[in-house]
Formats: structure tokens, sequence, C-alpha cells
């Protein structure tokens, strides 16, 4: 009986033991998929207006916000294991990639300022992704990832290019990405003194990190959304996909309006305003 009591102690210790290694922290680290958010520099620094906008001179184009654990229609897992605290030596190996394509535009902010919260955030629950596992891997797969997108290049393609006094239609933004990558993205807007700027474009993959359509997000799945000073409710923009074109009588064969649009304008006009120079 003392054997079988002791063994049973013994096994409870490993337990308790295992937990802590693996993170017994981890409030919840399900998710279904990842979403990559790239920032547009230019609206970038409207937002750190009042902190002063800082851009490196290697900043050509659109730039990483972070790679995102993500559950549909729910909220996203966040902060998953307080044992795994953001190492930057982890990832001085990269710092050349990360501060041309990952960089933090608070000028009153520390270099590492982003890096930190996206880790503390989102790769630690991550985790569970052999590909993803790990500081060094979360960042290194995250900028590989990047590096099979060209933003910028997609949207000048189909005449969309910064510009300071022009506005542009929510839905080409929207059918220029998807045309690119052949799949549904995400657009996030940004609002400040009375204009909506174009601030950040959503892709998601799934978990061999291949390309998949993003899931139409919920109103509380995106709570870290950077527009909370100024909210805008979001609103339905209609986006109608092949087998809901109007037909030649000009009625909708499938009368069903799709929103893949966070914090933008319901008349669909924004503003994607060139990269101040520093």
């Amino acid at each position: 009986m003392k054997t079988i009591a002791f063994l049973c102690l013994s096994s409870c210790i490993a337990l308790i033991v295992q937990a802590k290694i693996t993170g017994e922290l981890a409030r919840d680290d399900n998710w279904e998929f990842l979403l990559l958010a790239q920032f547009w520099p230019g609206s970038s620094c409207v937002y750190f207006r009042d902190q002063g906008c800082a851009i490196s001179p290697d900043v050509k184009g659109w730039t990483i916000h972070g790679l995102w654990p993500s559950r549909e229609g729910s909220q996203q897992p966040e902060f998953c294991n307080k044992s795994m605290p953001f190492n930057y030596t982890e990832i001085e190996v990269l710092q050349e990639q990360l501060d041309s394509y990952w960089p933090y535009y608070n000028k009153s902010g520390a270099r590492t300022e982003l890096w930190e919260h996206e880790w503390n955030k989102h790769g630690t629950c991550a985790y569970v992704l052999p590909a993803i596992s790990g500081e060094l891997k979360y960042f290194s797969t995250t900028l590989k990832l990047y590096h099979t997108l060209n933003i910028y290049d997609t949207l000048s393609g189909a005449g969309i290019v910064p510009t300071g006094d022009k506005l542009y239609h929510l839905s080409d933004v929207f059918t220029a990405v998807k045309g690119a990558y052949g799949t549904i993205p995400q657009i996030e807007c940004y609002y400040a003194e009375g204009k909506h700027y174009l601030d950040q474009v959503w892709l998601c993959y799934d978990k061999t990190l291949s390309l998949q359509d993003c899931p139409k997000p919920s109103h509380s799945t995106y709570r870290h959304l950077r527009s909370q000073d100024n909210y805008v409710q979001k609103t339905e923009l209609n986006i109608y996909f092949e087998s809901e074109k109007p037909s030649q009588e000009g009625t909708v064969q499938v009368s069903k309006s799709h929103s893949y649009f966070v914090d933008c304008p319901k008349n669909e006009m924004v503003y994607y305003i060139p990269v101040p120079q520093n």
C-alpha cells in the first residue's frame, strides 16, 4: 500500500513539474489558424503623431505587425505562458532583418518593444506548432512568410499607390490582394482627425503554413486594434464573390453581404498616404 501511495505521489509531482516546464500558466493555447498582420508605415506615423515617428531608410514597404494564433469567431488566445518571457539574445541573429521588416515606429519607444509585445502576447501561444515553437522559430518563420508576400507591389499593380490627396475604394484593395494570393484577406483601417486610413492587411495560414481564406472577423476577435482611441464601429461592406455577382437583370443571386473589414468606413473610401521621410 505504501508503495502504491508513493507511486501516486511521484506521478502527481511529475505532472506538476511537467506542467511547469510546458507552461502551467498557459491559459488558452488552442487555436485554428495563423494570421499574419502587416502595417503600412504611413498610417503608423499618423498613429504615433504625438510620440513622434521613426522610420529607418531601410524600410521600403509594408512591414510586419505580428503572427497571431487565432480562432474563427472568438477571442484570440493571448499571453499564454508567462514562464516564457521575451529574451532578445535569442533573436539577435535576426537583428538586421527585424530592423528592416519588423520595426517599431514609436520614436519614444524602445527598439525591441514591438518584438517583446508580439512574443509575449502571441508567440507564447504558438509554441504548440513545431515550426514556430520557441522565440527564434517564431520570428524567423514569420519573416519567411513575410518574404513570400509583397503587398506594396500588389497594390501598385492595381493602380493603388500612396498619395496624400486621393481616396481609394476598400473593395479595390480587397480585390487586388485576393487576386494576387488567391485567398480572402482582412483589411484594417485607422481613424484619426476625421480621416480613415488604410492601416493593415491580414493574411491567414493553416497549420501547415499554407495560405487559407481568412474568416469574417467578429466584433470581439481583435480587441488589440490601434483605433480604440477613436473607435469606429465595424461596418458591413458589400463584397460579392463569383457566385454572388449580380445577374444581367441586376439582382444578386445570393443576397448575402460579407465583411472582411475592421474599423473601416461605410463609404469604403480611405487614404493610403506616403511614408514620411525623416
